[in-house]
């Protein structure tokens, strides 16, 4: 009886090690998921993996009423490649879709950079 209690233990311990691992085990790109603030302290979006393996992000909190409203898409298509996220498109309320792209950087902040045409601009994002 008491041999069959200890594998019992062991393999439960096992099982949920390896449950843990899996949970936890996320590719490369999947480090920009989750929620972002802006330096100004004022929105925070959400980025999510879509089924086309591309990443998104939704407005998910705004301090004022201007500007997209909460659950807006304002980035999408983004692909991880090389340590970075490129292709996809920003939405800005003046210009409408730009294009964009984005790095989460040593320090961990998300740089998110939208250009048009020869002007780009550049924000650095942190977790909340």
């Amino acid at each position: 009886m008491k041999q069959i209690l200890k594998n019992t233990k062991w393999t439960t311990f096992i099982c949920c090690l390896f449950i843990s691992i899996a949970m936890y085990a996320q590719t490369p790109g999947d480090k920009i998921c989750g929620e972002w603030v802006n330096e100004q302290m004022d929105k925070k979006i959400t980025f999510d993996k879509v089924g086309d393996g591309s990443y998104t992000a939704k407005l998910s909190w705004k301090k004022t009423s201007d500007g997209p409203v909460v659950g807006t898409t304002i980035v999408k298509k983004l692909i991880f490649k090389d340590g970075k996220y490129s292709g996809g498109q920003l939405f800005t309320p003046k210009s409408g879709w730009i294009n964009g792209k984005a790095l989460v950087n040593d320090k961990g902040e998300l740089e998110l950079t939208g250009s048009k045409s020869f002007f780009s601009k550049t924000q650095i994002w942190t977790r909340p």
